[in-house]
């Protein structure tokens, strides 16, 4: 028999069969690709979950052993930096300054006048004397605000949680920061009588003119220690607090600080501090400024100088800028523009004269 005769007969399909190449896999349908990828970014999302879960569990107990020392005492938590905004120029050297804070004096709860007090509750935090150092509310509103701006503007804060900001943390608004504001405030509460959270507080906020705490901005604004203040003066003092350099009588025209202090004043009235006529007579009070304005060495480029502050106070709050004492170096080259400032002068002094550059 021939070799070949016992080879095993092939059909044609056979070998097509084996010839075949491996069928394709099926790409899964969209609904396993979904739940797939449901299941996937879910265990992501739970991760994330908890690691969120140990920070917020871990930030308590570390803000409290990092700040512990400081909250020993008054003297300890009151923040007695240097602060303002300094300008350099190009090279590094120093031209203009703001806002630098004058020589702090503290002074006792005893000498800030009740109506100082209570013009800061009924505008600041009227719940300050029944809350835990943090409004829930005030929190929740904050939140909502927040969220329609689509940014932070709205701090949520209460007295006891300015002073903890103020006294430990940056200004910088963030989630962070926030939460270890809310851990400290709680603490300082736990600590501190509210007359003492109140005495602190009125003793470290800004109030402007480079005055922080009450003592300082009371001879900055009246040229009179805080304990002689009246109703009409401590209402306008407190009054400047949002904004000091948009509202402060003696930068700007004192409409804006007048609007301010009728509304502390009708706060007032609302929370039963003082009553309808007190009001009116604080009203109609004609308020004698300090006559001894500050003197100052900026004269290079102060036109430049309060653009560069606007922006920046736009930028981060003027309450962040001026308390953490921001030191900006500018392109302003000081010598041509001591030179241009120069010309200037010569120019208005000899109206004939030819300036470089100047037309005509």
């Amino acid at each position: 028999m021939h070799p070949r005769s016992r080879l095993k007969k092939r059909s044609v399909a056979d070998f097509k069969y084996k010839n075949r190449p491996p069928a394709k896999k099926e790409k899964p349908g969209l609904i396993t690709t979904i739940k797939k990828l449901f299941r996937n970014k879910k265990r992501k999302l739970l991760y994330i979950f908890f690691i969120f879960l140990i920070i917020m569990l871990l930030i308590p107990p570390v803000t409290y052993l990092y700040f512990a020392k400081d909250l020993k005492s008054k003297d300890s938590v009151m923040n007695r930096q240097e602060t303002g905004l300094t300008l350099l120029d190009r090279d590094g050297q120093v031209f203009y300054t703001f806002d630098l804070a004058k020589s702090f004096t503290y002074i006792p709860i005893s000498d800030i006048p009740k109506t100082a007090q209570n013009a800061a509750v009924a505008t600041e935090d009227k719940n300050f004397y029944t809350n835990p150092g943090f409004s829930i509310t005030g929190i929740a509103r904050a939140f909502l605000t927040d969220i329609f701006a689509g940014k932070v503007v709205e701090g949520g804060s209460t007295i006891t949680q300015e002073l903890a900001k103020n006294a430990f943390l940056s200004q910088s608004r963030n989630i962070l920061r926030k939460y270890q504001e809310l851990v400290l405030a709680a603490e300082l509460n736990r600590r501190f009588s509210k007359e003492d959270i109140l005495e602190m507080y009125l003793n470290s906020v800004y109030f402007g003119e480079g005055a922080f705490g009450i003592q300082n901005a009371s001879e900055a604004y009246f040229g009179k220690p805080a304990k002689d203040l009246d109703l009409a003066e401590s209402t306008l003092l407190i009054g400047v607090l949002p904004a000091p350099s948009a509202y402060s009588p003696l930068s700007n025209p004192p409409d804006k600080a007048i609007e301010r202090q009728h509304i502390v004043l009708s706060e007032m009235v609302q929370d039963g501090y003082i009553t309808q006529s007190d009001a009116a007579a604080a009203e109609s009070e004609t308020l004698k400024y300090n006559p001894n304005t500050s003197t100052t060495d900026n004269f290079i480029a102060p036109h430049f100088a309060m653009y560069v502050r606007d922006q920046l106070y736009k930028q981060y709050g003027e309450e962040r800028v001026i308390r953490d004492g921001f030191r900006v170096t500018t392109t302003l080259d000081r010598d041509l523009q001591t030179f241009a400032e120069l010309l200037r002068k010569l120019a208005r002094q000899r109206p004939g004269l030819r300036v470089p550059g100047s037309k005509g």
